[in-house]
């Protein structure tokens, strides 16, 4: 009869949460001993709008763990990767999670690439040498490029006046310190500044490192000339002889002059080594004259010499 009936019907569409959706990330750079950022883009959320209430985590190795972090409220991946880091592929894992717990994750590579590095002196920086004696110094640098292939090459900075006593081998890298008594003449120390340089072949980076070389004084024992037979007469002032006495270390100004030996007559000058004396007629004969010349620290040195009064 041609008649129709309608009938309203509601139709439920059921949510189905989903996942967050994360672009995928590329490899990523960085470089040794240089700031690493990264910021990971916003995840798209079907369910929310501009991916609101989304969270983030990642999965850091443990072996980075020490350098890389990430901030999960800023999505940023930052650190400071070393050396030893160069030529390691590290592998990340970033996830968004949604208040649902469903997520999606990316994982990336991160290459670190070396930079290089200057040498690092690993041996004392100062050395100290008796004075007639000999010292030396291995002189050692190491460098963190060197299983890159780098090598160390070494020079030396020393003054030419130094030079006789102060050397370096470029090669053995050894410095050696022959100081002579000339380094020490006036009983002080003498310290020396030296630079030793290490240079990386494969970059040209370099270390300089300063050495102070300190030549130590020693106490050397006064010397006293030789004396020849001396001759004075009975009743004649004799006051022609003076003992010489020298001292390397300080000069013949501060030396004392004594006799452990002889006759009554004969005086000496403490300071300045000067016999006189008158003998007697009962003084006529040869006597052994020893003479003693000390530095102010007791060392000494002694000389035996015949006197003979004539008549």
């Amino acid at each position: 009869n041609g008649k129709t009936a309608t009938q309203n019907v509601s139709i439920v569409v059921a949510n189905t949460n989903d996942a967050p959706s994360l672009a995928a990330i590329t490899e990523k750079s960085a470089t040794e001993d240089v700031l690493f950022t990264y910021t990971v883009p916003v995840a798209s959320d079907d369910d929310l709008n501009s991916g609101d209430n989304i969270t983030y985590s990642a999965v850091i190795p443990v072996s980075d763990q020490d350098w890389l972090s990430f901030n999960a409220a800023s999505r940023i991946f930052g650190g400071t990767p070393r050396n030893s880091d160069v030529g390691v592929t590290h592998t990340v894992t970033v996830r968004a999670t949604d208040i649902a717990g469903a997520f999606s994750e990316r994982t990336f590579n991160l290459r670190v690439s070396n930079a290089s590095d200057a040498p690092v002196f690993v041996s004392t920086n100062a050395i100290s040498v008796n004075e007639d004696q000999t010292g030396t110094l291995n002189v050692v640098a190491t460098d963190d490029d060197e299983s890159n292939g780098a090598s160390l090459t070494y020079s030396a900075t020393i003054a030419v006046a130094d030079t006789s006593w102060i050397s370096f081998n470029t090669t053995t890298h050894i410095l050696t310190v022959n100081p002579i008594n000339d380094q020490t003449a006036d009983g002080n120390n003498n310290v020396k500044s030296i630079t030793i340089r290490a240079t990386d072949a494969l970059n040209s980076d370099f270390r300089d490192q300063i050495i102070t070389v300190t030549a130590v004084a020693v106490n050397d024992a006064p010397t006293l000339a030789a004396i020849s037979t001396q001759f004075a007469d009975d009743k004649v002032a004799f006051s022609v002889f003076s003992a010489v006495g020298a001292d390397q270390d300080l000069g013949s100004g501060n030396l004392t002059y004594t006799t452990t030996s002889k006759p009554d007559w004969l005086k000496l000058n403490s300071v300045s080594g000067q016999f006189s004396g008158t003998p007697k007629n009962a003084d006529v004969r040869s006597s052994n004259v020893t003479v003693r010349v000390s530095d102010q620290f007791g060392l000494f040195a002694e000389r035996t010499f015949l006197m003979t009064v004539r008549n």
